[in-house]
C-alpha cells in the first residue's frame, strides 16, 4: 500500500500535476563544537538531558571520536584520546541513564566499549527504519 502511494505521488510530480517539495533545512546554521575541557562537558550537560543521541567515528580498534546531541541543530564532539572528557560523559550516562538513539547501535556500542563508555538504554534508528519495510530508506 505504501509503495503504491509513493508511486502515485511520483507519477503526479512527473506529470506536472504536483510540484515537488524539496526538504527544508530547519537548522541552516547548526551549532557544532568540540568539547575540550571538563567545564565544557559539565556546562553542556547542565540541563540534564533525558535523550542523548550518540555516534562514533573511527574503528573498534582505533576510535577517533564520539559525537553527541541533545538539542536539534546542535552537537558536540569529544576526542577519543581525551579520557577525562570521555569519562565525564560516561559518568553522566551512568547517573542520568538517558535514552541514547544511535544509527546501527551494534557497531557504535563496540566502539563505545573500546572508549569505556557504557550505555543501558538505546534506540537503534537503523533497526526502526527496517521495521518500516522495504519501501522506506534505511540510509541516514
Amino acid at each position: 500500500e505504501g509503495r503504491m502511494e509513493l508511486t502515485w505521488g511520483l507519477r503526479r510530480v512527473m506529470d506536472g500535476q504536483l510540484a515537488p517539495h524539496p526538504p527544508v533545512d530547519e537548522y541552516p546554521n547548526p551549532d557544532y563544537q568540540e568539547l575540550s575541557t571538563p567545564n565544557d562537558v559539565l556546562t553542556w550537560l547542565a540541563n540534564n538531558p533525558s535523550v542523548l543521541a550518540i555516534d562514533t567515528e573511527g574503528s573498534v580498534a582505533h576510535p577517533w571520536c564520539l559525537t553527541a546531541a541533545h538539542t536539534p541543530g546542535s552537537a558536540r564532539l569529544i576526542d577519543a584520546k581525551n579520557r577525562r572528557l570521555v569519562g565525564l560523559l560516561n559518568e553522566y550516562i551512568a547517573d542520568a541513564d538517558p535514552l541514547v538513539p544511535m544509527h546501527w547501535a551494534a557497531y557504535d556500542l563496540e566502539v563505545l566499549t573500546t572508549m569505556r563508555v557504557s550505555v543501558r538504554r538505546i534506540a537503534d534508528t537503523m533497526l526502526q527504519a527496517y521495521e518500516l519495510g522495504p519501501h522506506f530508506s534505511q540510509a541516514l
